[in-house]
């Protein structure tokens, strides 16, 4: 990932670019691993960069929500 994109994301607000951080370098370890697997089956099963972007973000979002529901149910239970 470009340190760019990294910056750009810095600048939203209510991002946890740490967790940005930690997903970019689990999203890279898969990519090697697919990168691997695609030499071994003699056809590339690799991610485009855009794919992993979304994966991402994906992976951001899913847990954004369960923290969201996650509050809202102890908001609820205590009220």
């Amino acid at each position: 990932m470009s340190q760019e994109l990294l910056e750009t994301i810095k600048q939203i607000k209510g991002i946890d670019v740490s967790k940005i951080q930690e997903l970019i370098e689990i999203h890279t370890e898969r990519q090697k691993a697919m990168i691997e697997l695609s030499a071994i089956l003699g056809q590339d099963v690799s991610f485009t960069e855009n794919e992993i972007l979304q994966n991402i973000a994906d992976h951001y979002a899913n847990e954004v929500l369960k923290d969201v529901e996650k509050k809202l149910l102890g908001v609820f239970s205590n009220g």
